[in-house]
């Protein structure tokens, strides 16, 4: 508990653990646990709607975890395990789970919106805004041990536990939060700005794209490659301010297999490395950090070669073909076995 007449304070913990060379542990200001609206089941319907009890010091509420589910039956109350876990022998309801969906390409189809009859335009406009609403948010199913939605049959309520967020606070005037109960003696006081933490929102299967983009597969490392990673790139960056433009500036992807003498113990060897070759256009990327894009890449194309190989990013200009930047040799990631 903390002292209600204690100002708490965060501070850097990074420059503290740089100075003191031990891991500390950052206060989590923003994460909150909250209960979800209840949920009646109906006969016919596996997927629900899951949306926070809005908090009267939070503007916005956003999930960011859930932590429980409760199924309340005329037999009593039980906890609904999750069906991502190894929990289906201590179920509530037989054969009876839940998933949490928020591709839009997994969730359950909602019928069409009919078109407003003569008079009736503002029934209208609000249920396209709710249907908007529901697809942006999450969805609970209820799963049977195969993962396929199953019918919860009998009349059921739900009752789930979350962890939230206040949301993106980076455009917050003052680094103050107050508690959950709005209590103004309680304030915690930050001294740096938040920065962007927006929801993701994956459409159309955009999870498998990113998984898929995390396996390392040389061959993507080319001309036929770049346009997938340029639009993986922009997904991460689009909550930036020029909405993850900047990556409009890589022209061209090529890698090349190098041999570089590297010093080591017990004795220096030729060992032998990956060049990734980038093709920037200067005057569209005039207003980021090159060196910030080449770091960023080290670490996206260490997990290509394995741990006795290296990896080196060397951005070129597209306009002069002159070197912009060459990259240290950063030792691989992918395990040997």
């Amino acid at each position: 508990m903390i002292p209600r007449d204690r100002l708490v304070t965060v501070d850097r913990a990074g420059q503290l653990q740089q100075r003191a060379g031990v891991p500390l542990a950052c206060a989590e200001v923003n994460l909150f646990s909250s209960n979800a609206e209840p949920i009646e089941t109906k006969t016919g319907l596996a997927h629900y709607a899951l949306k926070p009890f809005s908090l009267k010091t939070a503007v916005t509420t956003e999930v960011w975890s859930v932590d429980q589910v409760r199924v309340t039956t005329a037999e009593g109350t039980a906890i609904l395990p999750p069906f991502e876990s190894f929990q289906h022998a201590l179920g509530a309801a037989p054969e009876l789970y839940w998933m949490i969906w928020r591709d839009e390409s997994r969730r359950a189809p909602k019928a069409a919106t009919e078109p407003p009859k003569p008079g009736q335009e503002a029934p209208h406009e609000r249920a396209v805004a709710v249907n908007r609403e529901v697809l942006r948010g999450l969805e609970l199913a209820l799963v049977g041990a195969n993962g396929q939605p199953v019918d919860p049959a009998a009349r059921r309520q739900l009752d789930v536990t979350l962890s939230c967020t206040n949301g993106n606070l980076v455009g917050m005037r003052e680094r103050k939060l107050a508690l959950r109960d709005g209590d103004s003696a309680d304030e915690i006081v930050l001294l740096a700005p938040p920065s962007a933490s927006p929801a993701p929102v994956f459409r159309r299967g955009e999870l498998w794209e990113l998984l898929f983009w995390l396996v390392p597969q040389a061959i993507r490392l080319n001309a036929d490659g770049l346009a997938q990673f340029k639009r993986l790139c922009t997904r991460f960056a689009m909550f930036a301010p020029d909405a993850g433009r900047r990556f409009d500036a890589l022209v061209s992807l090529s890698n090349a297999r190098i041999r570089r003498w590297m010093p080591g113990k017990p004795a220096s060897a030729f060992v032998q490395g990956l060049e990734i070759r980038l093709v920037i256009d200067e005057q569209r990327f005039l207003r980021f950090s090159l060196d910030g894009l080449g770091r960023a890449m080290e670490r996206f194309f260490t997990p290509y070669v394995p741990v006795t190989s290296f990896v080196q990013v060397v951005l070129f200009s597209a306009d002069t073909g002159a070197v912009l930047r060459r990259g240290e040799p950063c030792p691989g990631s992918q395990p040997l076995a």
